[in-house]
């Protein structure tokens, strides 16, 4: 092969490698600005996802969850440098209870849901080239917020820093304990089975007490319950002026109670099953091992403008007791009852079982649907 032959087979070789160099150059260009959208499309997909978590949990106050929807996505894109929007369009969308929501269902009476959509625009840098500029990545998600499962056993929504006092031996407490001010235990031997939280303080000097899930300081709550004396219309039976029974194995027949004045049960082992008592006034277990058990919204007792007070050895109160402006004294030994809402609460008996009623819970439980 002469000299000519050799140098036109090395030009027709240094062609090959130019073009293979540019068609190589071009995919790790490629390579790049895919890259860029795969990284940018989970960046967006993981900001709506925290995004609508955090919106959810604030309904059904919407104006709240877009404030919170708004935090996360800009705290998310502080951390991953990309600047994801909501979309002009559907941004965040609100689905109330008995709308429906793809991929769930319709949503019940107690149930909310929440759909963040997020755009991020991804400028390319070697696709200009190719006369691209930029491609923009829209994600959604949507979270759920449900009930949560565990009931709220005591509540007091009063600021006082002892809104909440434990003096009585061997409490055993299942359910959520929440304090709007402070909590003392006192007594010995007190088990929390569940959450315990106060707003602003927790005195505990016993050294004895157990808390399976932890204590911890948490913000003021609003009530779990808000019912009115209107809620338990129509009353089965009306009784204008105080009512004090004194009689011992008195069965009280079941219904709602509407009472014009303060109760007083002296007498004892009163029945009073599936009864629910609303009082204008003070509502007082006097006598030996009444029973209770709620006829409506499980409620038992139910103090509009007074308190509660049991100084009745071995009650048995398988409902909630209220008293949303007032307060509820615990004082008798062997008591065993559900969930006490009120203002501030105290516990002077020992032996005391508590246990919550479903349907009051405060804590939510959120997941993403999609």
């Amino acid at each position: 092969m002469d000299k000519r032959a050799k140098r036109g087979e090395h030009g027709v070789i240094m062609v090959w490698v130019v073009v293979a160099l540019v068609a190589l150059l071009g995919m790790a260009a490629l390579t790049i600005d895919v890259g860029q959208l795969v990284i940018a499309a989970q960046v967006a997909q993981n900001t709506v996802d925290a995004a609508a978590l955090a919106g959810v949990s604030q309904l059904p106050d919407l104006t709240e969850a877009t404030t919170e929807t708004g935090f996360y996505i800009e705290a998310n894109n502080e951390e991953h440098g990309f600047d994801v929007a909501l979309s002009s369009e559907n941004g965040i969308v609100y689905r109330a209870p008995g709308e429906a929501v793809e991929d769930y269902g319709q949503l019940s009476d107690d149930e909310h849901a929440l759909t963040v959509t997020g755009e991020v625009e991804v400028r390319y840098i070697f696709a200009p080239v190719l006369g691209l500029e930029s491609a923009t990545i829209t994600r959604s998600a949507t979270a759920l917020q449900l009930p949560g499962d565990m009931p709220t056993t005591i509540f007091a929504h009063h600021e006082n820093e002892h809104a909440i006092i434990f003096s009585g031996d061997d409490l055993d407490i299942t359910g959520l304990v929440h304090s709007n001010g402070g909590i003392d235990v006192n007594g010995m031997n007190t088990i929390f089975h569940d959450l315990v939280e106060y707003f602003n303080i927790l005195r505990d000097p016993s050294g004895t007490t157990t808390y399976e899930a932890g204590c911890q300081q948490h913000a003021k709550r609003e009530w779990p319950i808000d019912y009115t004396a209107s809620d338990f219309e129509p009353y089965d039976y009306v009784i204008e002026g105080n009512w004090e029974p004194t009689a011992d194995n008195l069965t009280l027949a079941p219904g709602n109670y509407f009472v014009n004045g303060s109760v007083k049960f002296k007498g004892n082992f009163l029945v009073a099953e599936d009864c629910t008592i609303v009082a204008t006034g003070t509502i007082h277990l006097a006598g030996n091992a009444p029973k209770f058990t709620p006829h409506d919204k499980s409620v038992s007792l139910y103090s509009l403008g007074g308190d509660i007070y049991t100084t009745a050895p071995d009650a048995e109160v398988d409902g909630i007791l209220f008293a949303p402006t007032g307060h509820i004294d615990y004082l008798g030994d062997g008591l065993r009852a559900v969930s006490l809402i009120a203002q501030t609460i105290s516990f002077y008996g020992n032996i005391t079982d508590i246990t919550g009623v479903a349907g009051t819970s405060l804590l939510l439980k959120v997941r993403l649907i999609r």
